[in-house]
């Protein structure tokens, strides 16, 4: 389709190739306009999977409480790369609406606005998002007496410290919605209730699991 130079080339040549059928089939029209269709659901689908990305990596309930916490560590991250200060621009970038907002933190991560997105775009912005996700963790966990008042009363936010044998420390902030907090309890209590009948003391037993756990904090 991207080689064609001239409408009618396009129309009664390229189009029914990439169809894979002939001009004259019956098919031909039903399936352009089901293909025309979905190029107009993709862009709109395209933005709601970003939402739905950046909430979810960052570990926050919604984008108020994100832009919250991006807008108050946007001052502090002076010693942060451009790439970063420009994520956190994005996420605290007040008067845009949903759309708007997911395109916005988009581009700032591929420097490609996301219309124009290949497969190699929405790659680049799976990995960027990671790594930009967890460095907004980690400023939140460096910042986190500036930042708690941002993330929420229900569960409260509380940061974790492991302090490793070599004395190197991994901090990180534990903050999640109610639904995964519920969810992270029964597993726990499950847990909890199998070990203690081979350990047995309650106490013995947490601190066996968080040193479990302490090993899996990055």
């Amino acid at each position: 389709l991207l080689s064609a130079t001239e409408p009618d080339v396009l129309l009664f040549d390229a189009l029914p190739r990439a169809l894979g059928m002939r001009l004259s089939s019956d098919g031909f029209a039903p399936g352009l306009v089901r293909s025309v269709r979905a190029l107009e659901a993709f862009y709109p689908g395209e933005l709601r999977r970003i939402s739905g990305a950046v909430l979810e990596a960052t570990r926050m309930s919604g984008r108020d409480r994100l832009a919250a916490v991006a807008s108050s560590l946007a001052g502090r991250s002076t010693g942060a790369d451009a790439r970063m200060r420009g994520f956190l621009g994005a996420l605290g970038a007040g008067g845009l609406d949903g759309d708007e907002w997911a395109a916005y933190v988009g581009m700032s991560l591929t420097d490609a606005p996301v219309a124009d997105w290949g497969d190699e775009s929405r790659k680049a912005f799976d990995a960027r998002l990671r790594e930009a996700a967890d460095g907004l963790l980690r400023l939140v966990a460096l910042n986190f007496a500036d930042t708690a008042g941002h993330l929420g009363e229900s569960p409260p936010p509380f940061r974790v410290t492991v302090t490793r044998r070599d004395g190197s420390e991994a901090a990180s902030v534990a903050v999640a919605s109610e639904r995964d907090e519920r969810a992270a309890d029964e597993a726990v209590a499950k847990m909890l209730h199998g070990m203690r009948k081979r350990r047995g003391g309650h106490n013995a037993t947490i601190l066996a699991l968080m040193a479990s756990l302490g090993k899996r904090l990055r």
